[in-house]
């Protein structure tokens, strides 16, 4: 129920015709909160039960993973910069994209 949920939000957080490239289940941090983290060609999404955040790719000055054992914490510095936790592979992935996203 939490999942459809979030999925629910994460679909109104996208604009019409946005269509997401990448999305995981991540927790983000403080407060740890669950939900789905998705990036598209323009924007990072995140979006739980109760929460909902973006940021444009043009507005992310950094990001940075770090990794321990099966998880990686994502920081996403922009004006408001922002922490996710995800399992390791899917934290690298959304790194990934949303480096080869910025401008």
């Amino acid at each position: 129920m939490r999942r459809e949920n979030a999925r629910e939000r994460l679909a109104a957080a996208l604009l019409p015709e946005e269509v997401p490239l990448l999305t995981v289940e991540a927790e983000s941090s403080p407060p740890a909160r669950g939900g789905l983290l998705a990036v598209t060609p323009t924007r990072v999404v995140f979006a739980s039960t109760t929460d909902t955040w973006t940021v444009e790719l043009r507005r992310v000055t950094n990001v940075f993973l770090e990794q321990e054992y099966s998880r990686g914490l994502i920081r996403i510095e922009s004006a408001q910069p922002r922490f996710f936790g995800a399992e390791a592979s899917d934290a690298q992935r959304v790194v990934a994209a949303i480096r080869a996203g910025r401008p």
